[in-house]
């Protein structure tokens, strides 16, 4: 069984290392020296075990209260034995279900305002390559109904208090390599010393897995002899993922009575059908690796690499003291499928995915500070909501028996006493009394209208407290209210909101931490070329993504759009405002519209339309718009196209600051030219001049010499002959 495992991050051109994902077969590997490899599995087995058995122990109390907060969700509202005593009593065991409105209220919020989110760059150079990402991003959403599966988990939350949305990735050629799927809150068990929201101090996570037989013995055929030894065949359908909570104490786990104690729903002739329960673990693993750290600033390239002893080039650095290897432990995800309370360990080996968490995510509630243990709005409903069905009971009860107090000579002779009570409380009764007996006042009867009254004051506070305490009043559920203003409904919806604050904002978080995987994900597996469809205000078009190239200058082949070749941030925008507040401000805006001027009443339209719900919304805003003048409206800043922006800012400036210099430089060259030419001219000048003193010598002339040199010096010599000969004259 392997124990000790290498693994390969994917490559361009490699196979997806997903086929021992979710496993159908499991790899071998070396055992640790000094131990066999059945030695190993033993030991991993007892561990998992034990964190799983503590695991169940630390949740059992929470996850019988989270029981209960489902069933109350189902109007599951009043246990066997309260309803045989309201029977006792003639009562009706009535339910008057109040927690839907407020839960169904808090959960179509998060359906009619999901949030929305992009995919960032990290540099200017992947400015693109992040769009791309996004429109890859919003495909993949599509194509596994990411939307729903995530309002699912939410939707737990809100219940239960926790919610759970799975990325993983995946082999079916019929489908994308990334997926996204709930899981049910039921099935999934984590570390009791964990408290951090986003599981990063916890340990292992325990998920629960009931398949039929025949395919588990199809995923693991090797186990199939065991498998069969350990199916159970009466396996009631209510009990599965909880009967470690409603069976038997734990401390005699692993004695499980299989019948029908929770339902009752198990019958002797009922078809078998052998099921199997699996437990797939995934926890962190403390593993020590040789890490390569550089000694020099010359190959940073090698820092933090993983050492390699067969490496010759790695040795030659080490030889030279250009790098030194350090012995790091680091945590290391591993996932086990295994059968509780059993040896039988299915699929044991390393989680290859690149971001190293867990594949669940979870989508929290509330968490109670004392252990962390979750609970959603529910908790707080089941009181009132049981306060409220005993007193719509005890009403009907009261409004509906008399009370009779009478005197033994108040009944007429021949009349059954028996008969006499029983034909009391109808509402056609007649009462045969002996003489003088109501003259005498010997009967009363008192109808139960007083007590009645009592019980509905009290119903009354019962559900007032249910919505102010959940957080959403009557004026968030559009029902009657105290409230009569405008302004004071406002304030009650904003008390709304701000009450169920946190839920909202934890969903958000949970959608971040999940999209992060996703794209991690998409980074790592999605490889192959492929069209993906892409779903804007313009229409439907296709990108092509993973496009191979060759390149004309260098011959190699290279890949457009090419998603493994950068990494980017998922990030979810800003939050919408709560949908009975912007529905408020709209109706409020309009209104106001309506009372002012037509012309400036349509400067102001587009706002008020932008707050509503309106089909084609968006296109309505921009006509109105382009009629008032104003355009399409101002986009809002985007951080990485400014710093995309100022950087080819920067370039220009630099381009142009290198052609200034340039042309000065050659300014400078001409002007030195020119300085050297007038030189030389005055050179020539000089010389002709002293010839022509020479020549006004020799001829003894009775002009002067000076002038004589003068003039003669005015007419140059002929081209080509002189001092300076060659030379263009001046």
């Amino acid at each position: 069984m392997a124990l000790e495992l290498e693994f390969q991050p994917a490559q361009r051109n490699e196979p997806f290392p997903l086929d021992n994902i979710g496993g159908l077969e499991t790899r071998q590997a070396k055992p640790l020296r000094g131990k066999t490899a059945k030695q190993q599995e033993e030991e991993v087995i007892s561990t998992l075990q034990s964190w799983y058995s503590d695991q169940v122990d630390a949740h059992l109390d929470n996850r019988r209260e989270q029981i209960l907060d489902a069933d109350y969700y189902d109007l599951d509202q009043i246990d066997e034995r309260t309803r045989r005593t309201l029977e006792a009593r003639n009562q009706a065991p009535l339910t008057f279900d109040l927690t839907h409105a407020v839960v169904d209220w808090i959960t179509g919020t998060e359906r009619r305002t999901r949030q929305d989110w992009k995919v960032h760059p990290r540099g200017p150079e992947d400015l693109e390559s992040a769009e791309v990402k996004t429109q890859l991003l919003k495909f993949v959403s599509d194509a596994n109904q990411a939307t729903w599966e995530r309002s699912r988990a939410f939707k737990d939350a809100v219940k239960v208090g926790v919610g759970w949305v799975r990325e993983f990735a995946q082999i079916d050629h019929d489908r994308l390599p990334v997926s996204l799927q709930h899981t049910d809150w039921k099935a999934v068990r984590w570390d009791e010393f964990s408290r951090a929201d986003d599981l990063r101090d916890c340990r292992a996570i325990n998920i629960d897995r009931y398949i039929d037989l025949d395919y588990g013995i199809a995923m693991f055929p090797n186990q199939a002899e065991e498998l069969r030894r350990v199916s159970q065949q009466f396996v009631d359908a209510a009990m599965e993922y909880v009967e470690d909570d409603l069976v038997v104490p734990q401390m005699f786990h692993g004695q499980r009575i299989r019948s029908g104690t929770f339902s009752g729903s198990v019958r002797s002739d009922k078809r078998r059908r052998s099921r199997l329960k699996l437990v797939e673990t995934e926890y962190r693993r403390v593993v020590v690796e040789k890490r390569v750290r550089a000694l020099t600033n010359d190959y940073p390239e090698l820092s933090n690499m993983m050492f390699d002893e067969k490496d010759p080039a790695l040795r030659d650095y080490i030889d030279r003291k250009v790098i030194t290897v350090d012995d790091r432990p680091v945590e290391r995800m591993w996932v086990a499928i295994w059968v509780p309370e059993t040896t039988i360990m299915c699929l044991h080996e390393p989680i290859p995915y690149r971001h190293g968490r867990f594949s669940l995510t979870p989508t929290w509630c509330y968490r109670r500070d004392r252990d962390g243990m979750p609970y959603g709005v529910m908790r707080g409903l089941r009181d009132p909501q049981d306060e409220y069905n005993k007193r719509r009971s005890k009403t009907l009860f009261a409004l509906s028996t008399n009370r009779v107090m009478y005197e033994e000579d108040a009944i007429a002779n021949g009349v059954d006493e028996e008969d006499f009570l029983a034909e009391v409380p109808k509402p056609n009764a007649q009462l045969k009394l002996a003489s003088g007996a109501l003259a005498g006042q010997k009967i009363k009867i008192e109808m139960g209208g007083e007590i009645a009254a009592g019980h509905i004051t009290l119903m009354e506070g019962a559900a007032r407290h249910m919505f102010e305490a959940s957080g959403v009043t009557r004026e968030n559920l559009g029902l009657d209210s105290d409230a009569k203003s405008g302004k004071a409904i406002i304030a009650k919806q904003q008390q709304g909101a701000v009450g169920t604050a946190e839920i909202f904002d934890n969903n958000r978080r949970a959608l971040q931490i999940s999209g992060e995987k996703t794209l991690s994900l998409t980074e790592q597996y999605v490889s192959m070329p492929m069209q993906i469809r892409v779903v804007g205000p313009e229409g439907v078009h296709f990108v092509a993504i993973n496009q191979p190239q060759v390149d004309p200058l260098t011959g190699e082949v290279v890949f457009k759009n090419d998603i493994l070749a950068s990494q980017a941030d998922f990030v979810v925008e800003s939050q919408n405002h709560h949908e009975t507040i912007r529905m408020a401000m709209a109706e409020q805006l309009l209104e106001t519209i309506g009372k002012l001027d037509p012309a400036v009443g349509l400067q102001l339209l587009d706002l008020a339309i932008d707050l509503t719900d309106l089909p084609n919304r968006a296109e309505l805003v921009a006509r109105i718009r382009q009629i008032n003048g104003v355009g399409q409206p101002t986009p809002e800043p985007d951080p990485a196209a400014e710093q995309a922006a100022a950087a080819e800012q920067q370039a220009q400036q630099q381009a142009a600051d290198v052609q200034n210099r340039r042309l000065e430089a050659q300014t400078a060259k001409d002007l030195a030219t020119a300085d050297n030419l007038r030189a030389k001219a005055q050179q020539i000048a000089v010389q002709t001049k002293g010839e022509a003193l020479g020549v006004a010598g020799v001829l003894q002339s009775a002009v002067h010499l000076a002038p004589a040199a003068d003039r003669l010096a005015e007419y140059p010599p002929p081209v080509g002959t002189g001092p300076g000969a060659g030379m263009e004259p001046q």
